[in-house]
């Protein structure tokens, strides 16, 4: 659901509305009024100083017909070889790649009437379409066929007078009309006399009459039978006619045959308005915006709607063209300023020409039931200056103004973070979103993301890239949108151990369509829940689950028993190998690939260098795992068997230093960022470890692997620990730590003053942007926008800061916290940074 809210609506049939709220589901106007309670789960789009109207309606154009700057070979719109062509249909010609549409849609026109030109004295049959493109015509349509085509005055007349041929004067066009349309009420007169004859045959036939013979009936004559619907008055007559004695024949044409009439141009209308009126005359008025070309707009005034209009006469506003139907407004906008009353104005453009078209009941104003086709204006629709802002079409944002968050700037991406590393400021704060598993965005949020950014049609799956946390893909159209300045390098395989290749669709417990490895197997338990199993192999026993409901999974810990299974240090090494020469092509052909096409900060992780990272000590990529497994005993065997965890890591180093050596060899330094571990060390009260336990169990080897790194590499080594660890951050900067991740400023003894002024010109700060635990899901977007300054203006300075959320973004975030953060965020990005 949609709430678009605190709004002026003019809603055209029941007046204007101040403040006002209009809410939008399953493609429908639900609900519009003042005092509406807007539901928990809509997206709220605030529109305070906007005016919100329905989508404007052209009641008479040739868009998709005659499409615009194609040329000859799509101008379908006037088949001059006979006068008479009713079993003509638009349908049957209409281009749904005019690149008109999208024109239109700019400007706020959501619903053409559309079809032949006035070259034959019956052109065929009209067809009204949403603007939409679509691949299909049928996918476009609202109502079809929605008239016919008629035309008197010069056009058929020069047409046929210049091949010789009749009509060459207002006499044949006329005569020629009025034979048609005897030759239509004929034709119904034998399809009426055959069904008469057919019912008195079959009654002989019940009786027993064996000699009846069936009658034969009519032969089809697909001209006869579009008229016939006119006379019917199941299709209107849309005759086009500009001088005033050319409307008065249409109209004596439409009197003798009863047709349900609407004239078409109406140039000279001012000089018949009383006629109009009191016959009931409805007239598209137009094309304002033309020039006396040809005699019969002689009488040409810009005065006219309103002289018609005040007279009585229910007048819309036509512009019979191309691409100009995107100056629809604006022909009503001179209309008022020549006299036409601007209410009437309004409704020329919008529930009269859907009334005179037969459509009202859909579209032509805002009215709770009406499909939910919907301009929010900057201004008055009539002001030269107000521009389109968004277009609803059916409940779906399809129009916004195409703005980038990310400013211009002359400095790149990957300058930019490097500066910023090396504790300078660059032109403005570095950002991170998706570049890695600490740093990413779940996928419901993802889409969410895409969404608002109208970046895919709604219903475009998202990739899932990591499941355990169910992480989505960032991919480069969101990187750019967002102004991110990394991109990430990662293994082929997720933390269930299977690769993340051959899609396939799934969804959601939260309903986002998402695509997911082929692996990617689960199976649900009685209560619900998804079982995830190691390599996608579900003859293994599970080694995650997802709970009923849930946004992500939870390892499961498989321990075996440690009396009748003695850990062996080979035992919890079993996951860490030497990187293979396929994985190493990998790394080599994505490197060159990132560094090559884009401008971004390579933030790799090879995996393999995590010492008691908790994510990964139960192992849920193994089948069968052995060693430590249970979290709890892990953490009481940092002190029951400090010497078994101490040979682990060594041996984990040595394999960890091995693969960084044939890493680089084949990547260089094209990588900005490495991760080198993701253990948390801290709670949300205080660190698991002492200083102590850190520098005897864990320093060592992080500063091997950090040494290595800073002698024969550029890149800079990426730490990230959960919780309160400020006592520990003196040895994490021993350690030859670069970079420190999340920055939970919401833990113990972790505030952001305190944190820059004694460590900020010794480790960059990767993180800190946002609270995800609490600010973002739950705050209001004013306590957001607080939060995110007041970051950036602490921890900013002197450089030494990435701007990232605290640890992942989760989903269920309100869309306007969204914004909030990011738009708060790019606001106050720049250096020198605003006070």
């Amino acid at each position: 659901m949609i709430a678009i809210t605190n709004t002026t609506i003019y809603t055209i049939t029941q007046g204007i509305l101040s403040h006002g709220t209009i809410l939008i589901e399953d493609g429908k106007i639900k609900q519009v009024g003042t005092n509406i309670q807007i539901p928990s789960d809509a997206e709220v789009i605030d529109a305070t100083g906007k005016i919100v109207m329905p989508g404007l309606i052209d009641a008479h154009c040739h868009t998709g017909v005659f499409p615009d700057g194609i040329g000859w070979e799509y101008s379908d719109g006037n088949e001059m070889t006979d006068p008479v062509t009713p079993h003509l249909r638009a349908l049957d010609a209409l281009h749904p790649e005019d690149p008109a549409f999208p024109e239109l849609l700019q400007a706020g026109v959501t619903t053409i009437l559309t079809g032949p030109g006035s070259g034959n004295i019956i052109g065929g049959q009209w067809i009204c379409v949403k603007t939409v493109p679509k691949s299909s015509v049928e996918d476009m349509i609202l109502l079809e066929p929605a008239g016919m085509k008629m035309a008197l005055g010069e056009n058929p007349r020069r047409v046929y007078g210049n091949q010789h041929k009749m009509p060459s004067t207002r006499m044949g066009n006329a005569a020629i009309l009025r034979n048609a349309l005897v030759e239509a009420q004929n034709y119904i007169n034998k399809w009426e006399q055959y069904q008469r004859d057919l019912a008195e045959y079959e009654k002989k036939v019940q009786s027993g009459n064996s000699d009846a013979k069936p009658p034969v009936p009519p032969e089809r004559n697909l001209k006869h039978e579009a008229l016939a619907k006119v006379l019917r008055r199941e299709m209107k007559a849309r005759i086009h006619a500009h001088r005033a004695d050319d409307m008065l024949t249409a109209i004596r044409i439409a009197e003798e045959f009863n047709l349900d009439l609407t004239l078409e141009h109406a140039t000279e209308g001012h000089k018949i308005a009383n006629i109009l009126a009191e016959k009931k005359i409805p007239v598209t008025a137009g094309p304002i915006f033309i020039s006396r070309m040809k005699y019969e707009l002689k009488g040409k005034t810009h005065k006219n709607p309103g002289i018609m209009s005040k007279a009585g006469v229910k007048v819309a506003i036509q512009t019979d063209e191309m691409s100009a139907v995107q100056y629809l407004s604006i022909s009503a906008a001179l209309a008022v300023r020549e006299g036409m009353p601007e209410e009437e104005a309004l409704k020329a453009i919008t529930i009269y020409p859907a009334e005179i078209i037969g459509v009202a009941d859909r579209v032509g104003s805002i009215e709770a039931g009406k499909d939910a086709d919907l301009v929010i204006f900057s201004g008055h629709p009539f002001d030269y200056k107000t521009i389109v802002e968004k277009v609803f079409v059916d409940g779906q944002l399809v129009i916004q103004p195409a703005k980038r968050i990310k400013p211009k700037s002359k400095m790149n991406s990957r300058a930019r973070l490097e500066l910023s590393l090396s504790h300078r400021e660059p032109d403005r704060v570095p950002f991170d979103l998706g570049g890695s598993s600490v740093t990413g965005i779940h996928v419901s949020a993802v889409y969410q993301l895409r969404q608002l950014f109208h970046l895919d049609p709604p219903g475009t799956p998202v990739k899932v890239i990591e499941p355990f946390m169910m992480l989505g893909e960032v991919k480069m159209d969101l990187i750019e949108a967002l102004g991110i300045d990394v991109i990430t390098l990662r293994g082929q395989k997720n933390s269930f151990g299977f690769r993340n290749e051959g899609w396939k669709p799934w969804t959601t417990f939260d309903g986002t369509p998402v695509l997911v490895p082929e692996k990617f197997n689960t199976i649900p338990e009685a209560d619900g829940s998804l079982l995830m199993y190691p390599q996608g192999d579900p003859s293994a026993p599970a080694s995650g689950i997802m709970p009923a409901g849930g946004y992500y999974f939870d390892i499961i810990v498989r321990q075996k028993n440690l009396e009748q299974y003695p850990p062996r240090v080979e035992d919890n090494l079993e996951e860490f190998d030497e990187i293979s020469d396929a994985e190493l092509d990998y790394f080599k052909r994505e490197a060159d690939f990132l560094y090559t096409q884009t401008d971004k900060a390579i933030f790799a992780n090879f995996g393999g260098t995590a010492f008691g990272d908790i994510a990964k000590v139960p192992a849920p990529a193994l089948k069968d795992p052995k060693g430590i497994r249970d979290i709890s005993e892990w953490y009481i065997s940092l002190v029951t068997r400090p010497d078994y965890i101490y040979q682990v890591f060594e041996r984990q180093c040595e394999i960890g230093l091995k693969n960084l050596q044939k890493i680089y060899e084949v990547v260089g330094n094209k990588v900005s960022v490495v991760t080198l571990t993701g253990t948390d060390f801290g709670s949300q009260k205080g660190p698991f470890v002492s200083p102590k336990t850190y520098r005897n169990l864990f320093q060592p080897f992080h500063r091997r692997l950090n040494e290595w790194i800073h002698k024969n590499t550029r890149w800079k080594t990426f730490m990230h620990t959960c919780g309160s660890v400020r006592p520990l951050i003196p040895e994490f900067i021993k350690a030859g730590f670069d970079i420190l991740n999340p920055v939970q400023t919401s833990a113990a003894d972790m505030d952001p003053q305190t944190l820059k002024k004694d460590y900020g010109d010794q480790i960059t700060f990767w993180g800190g942007g946002i609270d995800t635990q609490h600010t973002l899901p739950y705050g209001t977007p004013a306590q957001i926008r607080d939060e995110v300054i007041r970051n950036i203006r602490t921890f900013a300075p002197g450089g030494g800061f990435v701007f990232a959320a605290i640890h992942n973004i989760q989903p269920n975030i309100p869309p306007e916290n969204l914004k909030s953060f990011l738009n708060t965020f790019q606001e106050f990005r720049n250096y020198p940074i605003k006070t």
